[in-house]
């Protein structure tokens, strides 16, 4: 990207995480702009979003949608910028588990920004030394509940942790820190909570 479009897009993501406006904005708002950019045929609903390589954010998501509750093949549209790209179907592979509920935006209060302020709390905390995240949403079917999965990886692209949130309240759930040195004991529990995102 060169000059207007660098800061176009950076105006863009900064909109779309409430870096801009003075006031924390939850991803309610933000969901909008993804969800009001995806276009959507009759009975499909967005099942899931993806981020990856989030420094701390990505600059780019994948929106997964979809007719919620049938199997089948989905749609993976790339958005970014405020604008969708040109999606591609996909097929689940025999043992994948892909989202299969429709997330409402009403019930995203807790923002990608915020998701990752709380979350690298927690990798700071457990001393694990990170330099990208993994973002998920997805809809768990307990109390219907969205829920972000953010994955901490090393230089490698080596997971070294995992943090499961409510994209409701900001709550961790889950939190899963791999023990750095095998001969010795953790410093906190390697896997706290229990939370399926199916």
């Amino acid at each position: 990207m060169r000059g207007g479009a660098y800061i176009q897009a950076l105006v863009a993501a900064a909109v779309l995480f409430g870096e801009v406006g003075g006031s924390s904005v939850g991803f309610g708002q933000e969901g909008e702009v993804i969800f009001k950019g995806i276009e959507l045929a009759r009975g499909e609903a967005i099942l899931g979003l993806a981020g990856y390589d989030g420094a701390p954010l990505p600059e780019r998501w994948l929106v997964l949608v979809g007719e919620p509750g049938r199997g089948g093949a989905l749609r993976e549209v790339p958005f970014a910028g405020g604008k969708a790209g040109v999606g591609r179907a996909i097929e689940a592979r025999p043992g994948q588990d892909l989202p299969h509920l429709p997330i409402d935006p009403a019930t995203l209060l807790c923002s990608a920004a915020e998701a990752h302020q709380i979350a690298a709390a927690r990798a700071d905390a457990a001393g694990v030394r990170w330099v990208g995240v993994h973002y998920h949403l997805r809809v768990r079917e307990e109390a219907l509940e969205p829920v972000w999965l953010l994955t901490f990886v090393n230089r490698a692209q080596v997971k070294v942790g995992l943090v499961y949130l409510s994209a409701r309240s900001g709550a961790v759930l889950r939190e899963s820190w791999p023990q750095n040195d095998p001969g010795t004991s953790p410093r906190r529990s390697l896997d706290s909570g229990k939370v399926s995102v199916r």
